[in-house]
């Protein structure tokens, strides 16, 4: 059976809300053949004001996902409250 893959996004008081499911294609690099996902036609549109923003993670049916995150906004600065210290 074929995995699913899905978008999820979370703008403002949305979270974990399905967006896109991802279209399956292969890729060969490097002698190595691995499958990737497009997502494509995600609305975007109220990134456009600076107080929105658009947080996105991955889901892939059936397989344990250790997802990023991916930020979408005006301002694409990282959120970063604790910041490190440089050893």
């Amino acid at each position: 059976m074929e995995s699913q893959s899905a978008a999820l996004e979370g703008a403002q008081q949305r979270t974990g809300k399905e967006v896109a499911v991802g279209e399956k294609r292969l890729i060969q690099r490097g002698g190595f053949t691995y499958p990737v996902r497009d997502f494509n036609d995600v609305d975007v549109g109220a990134a456009n004001d600076p107080v929105n923003e658009y947080y996105f993670t991955l889901e892939v049916d059936g397989v344990e996902t250790h997802t990023n995150v991916w930020a979408r906004g005006a301002d694409a600065r990282t959120y970063f409250p604790q910041m490190d210290t440089p050893a």
